[in-house]
């Protein structure tokens, strides 16, 4: 069946994709970290016993992890404002109910900015959106 099919030569994404899918990944990276340490830092300063140096440790870090954010998020919205060809695409998934530039820059990231994709069905497919039922005999399953 493969053989019949006419199908298109695979081509590798750009740069400006591969790099900002980077950057977007590493945004969730910071933003995890920020909310594990936060997360320790409520559990310290609630503990029975307090060590204050171990507070204002974990302050100085939630501290500097947010200014990592805030560089990740300068570079994302660089990217996207210094490439024309792409910011339509960003302007378009934007308008998008829920949707804001982070966001979009992750879908794009993650997508490829769609050049693989001919229709909204892949799309709904790549994303795990589509519950196909498999059933055999009596066996029956979603995947």
């Amino acid at each position: 069946m493969g053989a019949e099919q006419n199908l298109k030569e695979w081509k590798p994404l750009g740069n400006f994709f591969y790099d900002l899918r980077i950057l977007t990944r590493q945004h969730e990276v910071l933003q995890k970290n920020i909310t594990s340490e936060k997360n320790r830092l409520h559990a310290a300063e609630t503990a029975a016993r307090q060590v204050k140096i171990e507070l204002t440790q974990i302050k100085q870090l939630i501290t500097f992890l947010k200014k990592q954010l805030a560089i990740i998020e300068v570079e994302i919205h660089k990217m996207i404002e210094t490439n024309p060809t792409y910011k339509d695409k960003f302007a378009r998934v934007c308008k998008l109910h829920g949707i804001a530039t982070l966001s979009a820059a992750t879908i794009i990231a993650e997508t490829g900015g769609f050049e693989l994709f001919e229709n909204y069905k892949q799309v709904v497919s790549y994303a795990g959106y589509d519950v196909v039922e498999n059933q055999s005999g009596k066996t029956s399953r979603q995947n």
